[in-house]
């Protein structure tokens, strides 16, 4: 009897498990993965690159100064933010596509 109540109380665990590792997959790894990309691509910036921040701004690189990255938004204007800062890279050589009009 001991043996088949410690059997029925791991088959009650299972939805609970296969949930969470569904939920893993689903949720937790692509997250990392996004996370991961994102540090890869901050990590790779170099001068004269086009980027765009988490606020909006758009500029080209300029310099380093620690985590930090000075960015020029305009012929006079330059600006210092955080590399963390930092969400893509702007294509200028692709602009974006018109949309046809029905």
């Amino acid at each position: 009897m001991q043996g088949n109540s410690a059997l029925m109380g791991l088959t009650g665990l299972m939805p609970f498990i296969l949930i969470i590792v569904i939920f893993y997959f689903i949720l937790i790894r692509p997250q990392m993965k996004k996370e991961k990309a994102m540090e890869k691509m901050r990590s790779e910036i170099k001068k004269g690159d086009n980027v765009v921040t988490s606020g909006g701004i758009c500029g080209t690189v300029l310099d380093f100064k620690g985590d930090k990255v000075i960015l020029r938004i305009d012929d006079r204007a330059t600006l210092m933010v955080l590399r963390g800062a930092i969400s893509g890279l702007q294509d200028l050589a692709a602009p974006p596509e018109a949309q046809p009009v029905k």
